[in-house]
């Protein structure tokens, strides 16, 4: 064990592994759960829980990861946590890198003797698919539950077959969605020019593969989400496409629960991997979370004009502008990430002009407008997503 770090469970492995079978058991007895995002096992027995203790010093806890979503874990651990305290959870990423995500315990529920789980709400959202979770072939979609009327924004749908077209198209049936078709690959270039939020592609295609189309969208500069469906019934076709760049692949039949968390996952949740994070933070906004969800609104519409603007030979004043006005208003609306990427921008454009490297960081502020987002305000036992234990556990 780390020096300083202090394990309150003190318990062995085996112990661990049939407390978590118990209470994923539990879990999956309820039958009463509408959560809206889906719960990751963590492919660890321990993660270090940092947390102040009553003289305001730092003590370092042992935990075991029950579970973690976009907005929160919980964890067990030995001994009892007031709501409301402040935590930093070190989680490990894929890539190596220790990262500490911070949060406040919302729920503490006892189980037995000194065991007890805490529910831990999250400051930010997260990318679970960027940490160690347990996934196999399965799809890392984060929606469990999706309202289809949430769903809005502007999604392509490229396939040759127009009963299939007419059969997602009712898949969407009372969202807020603007449903572009097309049927061929030059329809589908074209309809790129719309700036669609979300691609739904097929593999098999008369001009090629859906991997060599995604390959032609990124060469042409568009960044947008892909997922590309198949009737392969192949896991590593899948993984090639990922590789290529597609952000998904769905093998055929594709049930509408599945269309509907796809669209979820890229239109609402955002995941966004390595890249700066594009949430609202409370804690630098001089607004309400009301008109922070309407100035990410108009961001993202920014985002999207931004990002054509810059395809053009000289983007103009037109693009300064948007500049300038993300970099001047967005850190007060609680978007600091947007503001100051903003200002690199404009220092690039004024050193050197409009080149290629001061037009990459266009595409990067471009990019992560358009991701601004708003997290739902929740209340009570929805404001963390993490597992809840019934009493009589």
């Amino acid at each position: 064990m780390p020096d300083g770090v202090q394990d309150t469970l003190r318990l062995k492995p085996k112990e661990v592994e049939e407390l978590l079978t118990e209470l994923n058991r539990a879990q999956s007895n309820d039958g009463t759960s509408m959560r809206q995002h889906k719960r990751w096992a963590l492919q660890a027995q321990r993660v270090v829980m940092t947390v102040p203790d009553k003289y305001g010093n730092r003590q370092h806890l042992l935990a075991v990861p029950q579970n973690l979503s976009v907005n929160g874990m919980s964890v067990i651990i030995g001994g009892f946590m007031h709501s409301g305290t402040r935590v930093a959870v070190t989680l490990r990423r894929i890539d190596g890198r220790a990262e500490a995500v911070s949060g406040k315990v919302v729920r503490c529920t006892h189980i037995r003797g000194h065991v007890h789980t805490l529910g831990i709400r999250f400051e930010r959202s997260v990318a679970p698919r960027d940490y160690f979770i347990e996934q196999s072939n399965a799809y890392v979609f984060n929606a469990e539950h999706v309202d289809v009327s949430a769903l809005s924004g502007r999604v392509l749908i490229f396939t040759a077959d127009t009963a299939e077209q007419r059969l997602l198209a009712t898949y969407f049936e009372g969202s807020k969605l603007d449903l572009l078709y097309a049927t061929d690959r030059d329809s589908a270039m074209g309809a790129l020019e719309d700036e669609p939020d979300l691609v739904f592609a097929d593999h098999e295609q008369a001009e090629g593969d859906g991997i060599e189309f995604v390959l032609a969208m990124r060469t042409e500069g568009y960044t947008m989400p892909v997922v590309l469906m198949t009737v392969s019934r192949d896991p590593e076709l899948r993984h090639a496409a990922i590789a290529g760049g597609a952000s998904e692949m769905l093998f055929k039949p594709v049930a509408q629960d599945l269309m509907l968390q796809a669209a979820a996952e890229f239109l609402i949740l955002k995941a966004i991997g390595d890249q700066p994070h594009a949430d609202w933070d409370e804690k630098v906004s001089s607004v309400s979370h009301e008109l922070a969800d309407l100035y990410a609104g108009e961001v993202r519409k920014s985002g999207k004009e931004l990002q054509k603007l810059l395809r053009q030979d000289e983007p103009g004043d037109e693009a300064l502008e948007i500049a300038r006005r993300a970099a001047s208003n967005a850190r007060d609306y609680g978007f600091p990430f947007i503001s100051g990427i903003a200002r690199q921008v404009l220092d690039a454009q004024e050193r050197s002009g409009w080149t290629p490297g001061c037009k990459a960081e266009g595409q990067k502020l471009a990019a992560l407008m358009r991701r601004a987002y708003v997290m739902p305000q929740e209340t009570g036992d929805e404001a963390v997503e993490a597992d809840e234990t019934s009493e009589a556990a």
